[in-house]
């Protein structure tokens, strides 16, 4: 096990069991330190064929959704002929419904749904509530946030989104691997001499603004930013970014409307989402109203975009969206982001399913302070003492 749930594991050992007689939602990327944290929860209580983990394609490790299964735990990957006819969001979320009158039938009144992009609250708002007793929830994502008002006023919902952990720590390292992984795709596929391009970024919150400072970093030429914050801002619209840079890294969190942008453009220029699930450009969208504008729809791999690049095309305009337009850091890797980094984000999330079955009052609860501040100091000592590599 990572050793920062190790540490979370024995400091937690009086709760130990506190996860009997509950079900568990837990939907999140199919990737290996995902495995510690599952078996984390079996280690508090479930029964490993009381918990479905449910992935998504576009970032799933075959060999990991393989192990999950192999060890006993119901794993499901969404990813079947995707072809943006609607929200990739939308498979996963019938797939929840799916599971979730499933566990009813079961007769299970204790859910803890444990989510990734207000999949599960989504899922769980419009269908089955009544149907349970309890239901605690541990939020990872700021996308995810914008859904607390679903449930918040009934269940207790803890918010690892925006905690501290995840914003001040955790925000520089996911940002590293989104350029990385940025620099590596421009390389491979376009033999791109990454100096010379001109980069502009949307969003200017935790990932984007760590994002802005890993280009500096690299010293790549970071032409411009837009934030819906004005104060967070160089430029006043989304459209100046897009006029002055070739490449453009969007990271709001939750999309908008690109329609107009896309139409003003006329030359090739590239893009890449930094954010979370396809959401940031809404490609599905864009299909339908460009194609009445004489747009092309080109994906590299039928029913599997990510794993390729979509375009829209149009006379002297090339719109390419890196990986079709899913998040550029999930390369099939079972790791994208090595697991002695991420784990800072695995430890907080487990802290915060942990506080959110120990909560009956309804509402937005933070991760405690004393939880966080407890891992930030031991993920300093595993990480910079080179303890996870003894260990």
């Amino acid at each position: 096990m990572l050793p920062l749930l190790e540490s979370l594991n024995l400091l937690l050992d009086g709760h130990r069991g506190c996860l009997r007689d509950w079900y568990c939602i837990y939907v999140q990327h199919l990737l290996r330190s995902n495995i510690d944290c599952t078996d984390f929860l079996v280690g508090m209580g479930l029964e490993r064929n009381n918990i479905v983990i449910i992935g998504k394609g576009y970032s799933t490790n075959s060999k990991v959704l393989t192990e999950y299964i192999e060890n006993g735990f119901k794993a499901l990957d969404v990813d079947k002929g995707y072809t943006y006819l609607e929200a990739f969001d939308a498979q996963i979320c019938r797939n929840i419904v799916k599971e979730l009158h499933a566990i009813a039938e079961r007769g299970f009144k204790q859910l803890l749904v444990i989510d990734e992009g207000g999949l599960g609250i989504q899922a769980l708002a419009a269908v089955l509530p009544s149907c349970f007793s309890r239901i605690a929830v541990a939020e990872l994502t700021a996308r995810g946030a914008h859904q607390y008002h679903l449930l918040s006023n009934h269940y207790p919902i803890v918010d690892v989104a925006r905690s501290k952990n995840k914003k001040e720590i955790e925000a520089a390292f996911i940002a590293q691997s989104m350029v990385s992984c940025l620099v590596q795709l421009l390389t491979a596929s376009f033999n791109a001499d990454i100096t010379k391009l001109r980069f502009g970024v949307i969003g200017a919150g935790a990932i984007g603004s760590s994002i802005i400072i890993e280009l500096r970093r690299l010293g790549l030429n970071i032409v411009s930013w837009y934030d819906e914050a004005s104060e967070r801002s160089d430029r006043e619209s989304v459209q100046e970014v897009v006029a002055g840079a070739d490449i453009i890294l969007s990271s709001t969190g939750k999309g908008f409307d690109w329609e107009p942008v896309l139409r003003e453009v006329n030359r090739r220029i590239i893009f890449a989402n930094c954010g979370s699930s396809d959401i940031e450009y809404r490609l599905w969208q864009l299909r339908a109203r460009l194609a009445k504008h004489g747009y092309e729809f080109i994906t590299d791999v039928s029913g599997y975009p990510w794993r390729g690049n979509t375009i829209l095309r149009r006379k002297q305009s090339e719109c390419i969206f890196l990986r079709g337009g899913f998040p550029v850091n999930f390369d099939g890797s079972a790791d994208p982001i090595p697991p002695e980094i991420i784990q800072i984000t695995r430890a907080t999330l487990m802290a915060g399913a942990i506080t959110a079955v120990m909560t009956e009052k309804p509402g937005i609860i933070e991760v405690p302070e004393d939880l966080q501040q407890y891992l930030a100091r031991d993920f300093d000592s595993v990480l910079y003492n080179n303890v996870w590599k003894t260990s």
